[in-house]
């Protein structure tokens, strides 16, 4: 993780590129690096079944895995699909999909008229089926609203058994913003759930969020809010 190095603006050293800051891939290890981390059932898991709206109980999500290469679907004449996070639990198997700018693209490359989301499902679908668990998809992007132009559009096509061997696979797609993220930290922040060393990461995520342009900082002490080029710790 490079949140810290990001905190205090120290892209480069000596003339070297340390970190991108406009790098999707920085920012959701920066993000679910310390997510992981903290407990579970009290952070990861009440935020997928918000989303979702998996059952919330006990089952704890067993491994957490980024940037993890999945198998070509059957049928499909296609590389494989290196999904940005996916957690499974004992009942449960999510793929996240994290955008920052750009939105998920329209086409793969063996295939003008299977977008990325598509895949996604398709794969991730295929292999819930397998596992005998249940399948969720969640398209994480910056947007205050779900975005019409592909989520609902493609929830709207329903099954297609030229397309996805009439499996309704969006039906299995959830959005989320990013904000959503920096509203769940900072409630359980305020309202004291978390422990010490989890309050102290959790701010570092959310002063990060803030200056990602990710999160509208609204804990209520304002004055305890620095900013993350003033201290180590941007709000404490």
């Amino acid at each position: 993780m490079s949140i810290i190095l990001e905190l205090r603006g120290h892209y480069k050293h000596a003339g070297i590129t340390l970190i991108h800051d406009n790098s999707e891939d920085v920012v959701v290890g920066n993000v679910f690096g310390v997510l992981k981390n903290l407990r579970r059932e009290l952070v990861l898991w009440p935020w997928l079944s918000l989303v979702t709206g998996m059952p919330l109980n006990n089952q704890e999500p067993s491994s957490f895995r980024f940037w993890d290469s999945q198998g070509i679907p059957n049928g499909r004449e296609e590389g494989s699909t290196k999904v940005d996070i996916v957690v499974e639990g004992s009942a449960a198997l999510v793929f996240i999909e994290a955008k920052l700018g750009a939105d998920a693209s329209v086409s793969t490359t063996h295939d003008r008229e299977r977008d990325q989301l598509t895949r996604n499902l398709d794969v991730g679908s295929q292999l819930a089926a397998e596992l005998n668990k249940d399948f969720y998809v969640i398209y994480l992007t910056t947007d205050d609203a779900e975005p019409k132009e592909l989520v609902t559009t493609l929830r709207a096509k329903g099954p297609d058994s030229s397309r996805d061997n009439g499996r309704d696979l969006a039906a299995h797609l959830h959005w989320a913003s990013w904000a959503s993220i920096g509203d769940l930290l900072a409630e359980l922040y305020i309202s004291k759930q978390l422990d010490h060393t989890e309050a102290s990461f959790s701010l570092d995520v959310l002063a990060y969020l803030v200056k990602k342009g990710l999160w509208t900082n609204r804990l209520p002490d304002q004055e305890t809010y620095s900013g993350p080029q003033n201290s180590d710790q941007a709000i404490s």
